[in-house]
């Protein structure tokens, strides 16, 4: 699989997952609905924000790890998944 490729499919989740935060905060809003969490009612909306939060972090660092793969010093080895480095 290309790069790009790889980079637009990621682009997508990341995307998928903000949409699918943003539908959340707008379904607790207009129908109100409420989720019981350890004896506290919480609006689905709050859910909603946090998945849309993290998309964002998500498509933040998806940014990054193409900006890196366009670098034209970058290249596979299989010494990046050596054991010595995760020592």
């Amino acid at each position: 699989m290309k790069a790009k490729t790889a980079t637009r499919l990621l682009y997508g989740g990341a995307a998928a997952i903000v949409v699918m935060g943003i539908l959340l905060i707008a379904a607790g809003v207009v129908w109100h609905i409420n989720v019981k969490v350890m004896n506290s009612s919480i609006s689905i909306a709050v859910f909603g924000a946090v998945i849309a939060f993290l998309g964002v972090r998500y498509w933040r660092s998806v940014r990054i790890l193409a900006a890196e793969i366009e670098e034209n010093s970058s290249a596979f080895s299989w010494q990046n998944f050596s054991k010595k480095r995760f020592e």
